[in-house]
């Protein structure tokens, strides 16, 4: 892979490319059997924390939309009606309305950052908890 190609791929994940970086530090310092201060390798393990909780939102977050525009998200059932005769498509949280919509892609994108979030307040929760 050449130099180009892997800075476009950093840049498309942001919390791999800041993985890469503190892995990079690490390895160089204990290379030259350096002692990294405690104040970056606190700052390393946070940022570390940040971008691992970052993609498990990413990887298990990710709503797969059936046929139907139905599917089960964290906690929540989705599911998208489009009305055609009025030109609108609604999104319902479990057989709830909860908002209208112009296209069924704003209607999945609203979902998704629903589900998103749900999954952020849970782990900030349970990182409250410890």
């Amino acid at each position: 892979m050449n130099y180009s190609m892997e800075m476009e791929m950093k840049e498309k994940k942001n919390y791999n490319s800041i993985l890469e970086r503190i892995n990079d530090y690490v390895r160089r310092k204990s290379n030259f059997g350096d002692t990294i201060p405690t104040k970056d390798a606190l700052f390393a393990l946070e940022m570390s924390y940040g971008a691992a909780t970052n993609d498990i939102i990413d990887k298990i977050g990710k709503l797969n939309w059936n046929k139907d525009n139905e599917v089960c998200g964290y906690k929540v059932f989705y599911k998208i009606k489009d009305i055609k005769e009025e030109g609108l498509v609604e999104l319902y949280f479990d057989d709830k309305l909860q908002a209208e919509y112009n296209t069924v892609e704003e209607a999945k994108e609203a979902a998704q950052e629903f589900n998103y979030d749900l999954l952020r307040e849970q782990i900030n929760k349970q990182d409250a908890a410890n």
